[in-house]
């Protein structure tokens, strides 16, 4: 009987496991292997799963409900430096650091995680350099989107980190887009750097410019577009002078793609981007909004 639950067990892991990316590129007999050794845990709103200060042996994959991962600014603060929901994972790497975990991981609801054995991640990747690269390569991709979003962090008002948070989640969309707030807005802005009065202001001020709507746990986002012209980075990511690509009228594709700022129709409420002065700062509008945080 042992034996069958096991067996079972093993094949709805398997077939979890196939969901997560940490799984890319592995045998058949490997990825069997994994999920046998794996365990489910459930885990309740509010409940540490990593802790500051601690060994890290397991690999968590979110199977339900959302993880924040926060590190401790010291005064007794800590920032959300992560949110991981449904279809992600977490611990990978702090598997490799080889000292107490700098960061927490809590429950921002209750759930369920499959665990995997760091032990046998660690054989495989030992044996199988094509997979330690691809792992090394999503590894390193994730470390670099959070330290990148530490310096916009560091760089932009509320404001802006708002709409880049909203850009983020529409992505290439073109049409109405929906986005569903399955976090509470105090944990929601507590990610973005902010507080929840802030949030709501901008939000309130984006609603007043048609640009988008609340509807229940929902923003919807009726023109991606508009939106997105919000953003100043499409300014400060300018390609330079040896990278320009001329045009039929002689201007670079991000003189192309964004409008004077005679010609823009949205709002001007952000303030400065970190552009040079000779950049269309149709987004240099100042307004009080500038000054959320």
């Amino acid at each position: 009987m042992d034996k069958v639950l096991t067996d079972i067990r093993g094949a709805v892991a398997s077939r979890l496991l196939q969901q997560f990316w940490l799984c890319e590129g592995l045998s058949a007999s490997d990825l069997t292997r994994l999920a046998r050794l794996a365990s489910f845990r459930s885990m309740a709103r509010g409940e540490v799963v990593i802790d500051y200060g601690g060994s890290v042996h397991d690999v968590y994959c979110v199977l339900g409900g959302m993880v924040k991962l926060l590190v401790n600014t010291g005064q007794r603060n800590e920032k959300i430096i992560e949110l991981v929901s449904a279809g992600e994972t977490f611990g990978e790497a702090l598997l490799f650091l080889g000292r107490p975990s700098p960061t927490r991981a809590v429950a921002i609801d209750d759930g369920r995680l499959l665990v995997l054995p760091g032990r046998v991640l660690t054989d495989m990747l030992d044996s199988s350099p094509g997979l330690a690269v691809r792992w090394l390569r999503r590894v390193s991709q994730r470390v670099g989107g959070l330290l990148a979003e530490l310096k916009a962090d560091a760089g932009q008002s509320a404001a802006q980190r708002i709409v880049r948070w909203l850009v983020a989640k529409v992505g290439a969309q073109a049409g109405e887009t929906r986005i569903r707030l399955d976090i509470s807005k105090a944990n929601l802005a507590a990610s973005l750097n902010t507080t929840p009065e802030s949030f709501s202001r901008v939000l309130k001020h984006l609603r007043h410019e048609g640009l988008v709507r609340v509807e229940g746990r929902e923003i919807v986002v009726p023109n991606p577009a508009r939106l997105r012209y919000l953003q100043p980075c499409v300014f400060c990511s300018k390609p330079g002078p040896e990278n320009e690509i001329e045009t039929p009228d002689e201007r670079s594709e991000w003189e192309r793609l964004v409008a004077l700022r005679s010609e823009c129709d949205v709002p001007h409420w952000f303030g400065q981007c970190a552009c040079s002065d000779a950049m269309p700062h149709w987004c240099g509008g100042v307004s009080p909004w500038r000054d959320a945080a």
